[in-house]
């Protein structure tokens, strides 16, 4: 469906090349650096083809193709992009039963990134704005924002209103009580359990509970349960102003938020 193909008994074209050359850059590095006991390289250039001399060419694209080349490297061929067509699209968006999976998949088709990377995002790293979405790359492990379509705002500002009216919580005791329930009915408030024995369901929270106990419940002993409360606004401030996240590319939670008015410092 997406253009790609399936994998053969062989490596493809693109690996043997890139393997050529980084044993090629291997044996020039001991050979200029005279380490070892070389002659010559096991991976030479091909030596029918020299080196466009500069300013020869005016057409970047013939300069690059004169180059020299690899006398064992393979012919890459071209490479389709992945896609997949209008109406295979058409298709799966309309089997799809939320809004958060309507919004995963507009985002994906908008910026290319994998659904990996995708599930990285964080609500404020969606600007709207400036129509971008901050994910964290597969390989370089970087944050980079990528520019996505205005459908793809509204398919997520729309879950977002969906969630908002949706409290997530464990089976714990306090959340089954008739007190609990009157609350959410009050509110208009939906209530969701989380699945049995599965903590990845609720990981940010859990995470965020771990954090709380390391870093400030039980990061040094309190005289007094008052104490340890008072202490929270200071500890609070210093994760969300001050407190480098990996997510974040090592910025603080404050600096995702645009239009925070106050307490910056």
């Amino acid at each position: 469906m997406t253009g790609k193909p399936t994998i053969g008994a062989m490596y493809s074209p693109s690996t043997r090349a890139h393997c050529e050359t980084v044993l090629r850059q291997f044996y020039n590095f001991h050979l200029d650096n005279n380490t070892g006991s070389l002659l010559v390289n096991p991976f030479p250039l091909v030596r029918g083809r020299r080196a466009a001399r500069p300013g020869s060419q005016s057409d970047g694209e013939k300069k690059h193709r004169n180059r020299r080349t690899g006398l064992y490297r393979p012919k890459v061929p071209q490479q389709i992009p992945r896609r997949i067509p209008d109406d295979k699209y058409t298709e799966v968006f309309a089997g799809l039963r939320s809004h958060r999976d309507r919004a995963l998949l507009a985002f994906w088709v908008a910026t290319g990134a994998r659904a990996e990377e995708l599930l990285t995002a964080e609500q404020g790293g969606a600007v709207v704005g400036e129509q971008t979405i901050g994910v964290i790359r597969k390989g370089s492990r970087e944050y980079q924002e990528l520019p996505a379509t205005p459908d793809a705002f509204v398919w997520l500002r729309l879950y977002q209103e969906a969630a908002w009216k949706q409290g997530l919580t464990d089976n714990g005791s306090c959340y089954r009580s008739r007190a609990w329930r009157d609350g959410l009915a009050a509110a208009g408030i939906t209530h969701k359990r989380t699945r049995p024995y599965r903590p990845q369901t609720n990981g940010k929270v859990e995470r965020l509970n771990r954090t709380l106990l390391d870093e400030w419940a039980y990061v040094r002993p309190y005289r007094s349960e008052q104490e340890r409360r008072d202490a929270f606004p200071g500890w609070l401030h210093s994760y969300n102003h001050h407190r480098g996240h990996i997510a974040l590319a090592g910025k603080p939670p404050a600096s995702r938020v645009p239009n925070l008015t106050e307490h910056y410092s």
